[in-house]
């Protein structure tokens, strides 16, 4: 099958107010993104992009064996690409 190559761009926080009846609901924090590059979903390569929760602007790529520290603003920067 083929895949799906819609870019969503990174939303890390996420609030369901006006998607409930009541008019207030929860708050979600992204805590992680995973990437692909390929065209199919059984081939190419994949990255992770992972927030440490304990320090609000790190996150970690991990890209095989290779670990980057990244901010915010660069997450969301890979996200737009």
């Amino acid at each position: 099958t083929r895949k799906i190559c819609t870019q969503i761009p990174a939303m890390f926080d996420l609030k369901v107010d006006s998607y409930m009846k009541a008019g207030e609901g929860p708050s979600y924090k992204l805590f992680a993104i995973v990437f692909h590059a390929g065209y199919f979903s059984n081939s190419g390569h994949y990255r992770s992009v992972v927030r440490n929760m304990e320090k609000e602007d790190e996150w970690m790529l991990f890209d095989d064996e290779d670990v980057t520290f990244m901010t915010s603003e660069q997450v969301a920067a890979l996200c737009s690409n």
